[in-house]
């Protein structure tokens, strides 16, 4: 009996131990290792643990780009050509306008030969349409002096003589544009002589009274209409 007994006891231990293990092994986690064939536990005892590894980390990639200077992109200025300041024959350079016959008569007068560059025939133009604009002011001045106007032909008078002084400014800056090569202004200032010369022929039309200027006016229009084609040879 009494062997019995002890038979029992050992059991009952070696249950409870046992338990203990189960417990102990759910309740913690467990860290697999794997041993390799043929290991002794001297060896097994050397192996590095396996050590926890480091999360990698994401670097965002959405910088936001930096934009670029508007001053970096293209000149808001234009230069003349190289092309503009060689010898090119009149008949040419005049062949782009809309009066070819006035183009070359105006400025082969001005030069010796038959070639010129763009430039000097541009300003040689500019000139003659100065001359012209000049030659309409004192038409009008002088009109205006004389009695017996109507207010109709007084109020056309001035508006024209404005819009010519105007014209001249104009042309005078188209000038300075060409010698600084600034051709976008030069382009500008001569869009601007043709709106200042038509202002004058529709405040007549408007106003019902007929133009003092006549053929001066229609000759204005085409010295003006001239100098801008030719300043497309520039671009």
């Amino acid at each position: 009996m009494e062997v019995i007994n002890n038979v029992f006891h050992r059991l009952l231990l070696l249950l409870l131990l046992l338990l203990l293990a189960l417990s102990s092994l759910f309740s913690s986690p467990a860290i697999a290792i794997c041993v390799p064939r043929n290991t002794s536990l001297f060896q097994f005892s050397t192996l590095p643990l396996p050590t926890p590894s480091t999360p990698p980390v994401y670097i965002s990639q959405s910088i936001s780009r930096k934009r670029t200077p508007k001053s970096a992109g293209k000149s808001s200025s234009k230069s003349a050509s190289s092309s503009s300041t060689e010898p090119t024959e009149l008949v040419q350079i005049c062949d782009v306008t809309s009066n070819p016959k006035l183009c070359e008569s105006s400025i082969s007068s001005s030069i010796h030969g038959s070639t010129v560059n763009p430039v000097s025939a541009l300003k040689t133009e500019i000139q003659l349409s100065i001359k012209e604009v000049e030659d309409a002011i004192a038409v009008l001045k002088k009109l205006d002096k004389e009695s017996g106007l109507t207010n109709a032909e007084d109020s056309c008078y001035d508006t024209c003589l404005e819009n010519f002084d105007m014209a001249i400014d104009d042309l005078r800056t188209a000038t300075e544009a060409i010698d600084v090569n600034d051709v976008g202004r030069m382009e500008s200032a001569l869009t601007a002589v043709l709106t200042d010369l038509v202002t004058c022929d529709d405040t007549f039309l408007e106003m019902g009274v007929d133009s003092p200027l006549d053929d001066l006016s229609i000759k204005m229009n085409k010295y003006a209409s001239n100098c801008l084609a030719i300043s497309k040879l520039l671009l």
